[in-house]
């Protein structure tokens, strides 16, 4: 399967994307592979419905139905998908005062209770100082849902927040 650029963008423009802030790249490599390479400009753009819906149309991985795990060489389909450097560290910028509240106030209490620092309708996020960790936890009773992300400093902190902000998950 040989795919565009132009193909990707179209069919997120008919999933109702502004592709003005999408930049795709398709890139074809050794024995038919392609790669699929979308650089969102825009953090308010959901990262991780664009990932699915490309992934869905257009991700295509051969595996080796006698070896478990390993894939077949050739004409394979990769996508990758991320916000563009420079827009999330702008987004981190304007994240890294909250995050710094958040951290010095679990600092201060320096205890096993957790804090609660994001909650949407999909999952809550609390955040643990002895453990040093953040935690994300299914409100829907998803199956298995349930997803840890270090927490070593305040820019540790900084990047969940905007990550949980922008609507993805870690």
């Amino acid at each position: 399967m040989t795919v565009t650029a132009k193909e990707v963008k179209k069919m997120l423009k008919e999933k109702g994307f502004d592709t003005r802030k999408i930049r795709v790249r398709v890139e074809h490599f050794g024995y038919g592979s392609e790669s699929i390479n979308i650089r969102l400009m825009d953090i308010t753009l959901n990262l991780q419905k664009i990932d699915d819906l490309v992934c869905r149309e257009y991700r295509e991985v051969r595996q080796d139905e006698h070896v478990q795990g390993e894939y077949l060489e050739g004409c394979n389909t990769y996508v990758r998908c991320n916000y563009d450097e420079d827009v999330f560290d702008l987004a981190k910028e304007y994240m890294y005062p909250r995050a710094k509240k958040i951290y010095l106030e679990l600092e201060e209490k320096d205890s096993n209770n957790g804090l609660d620092i994001f909650e949407n309708d999909q999952f809550r996020a609390v955040a643990f100082f002895k453990d040093r960790v953040i935690t994300l936890m299914s409100k829907t009773n998803e199956p298995g849902f349930y997803r840890r992300h270090m927490l070593n400093s305040i820019d540790d902190m900084t990047e969940a927040l905007v990550i949980l902000e922008s609507g993805q998950t870690f």
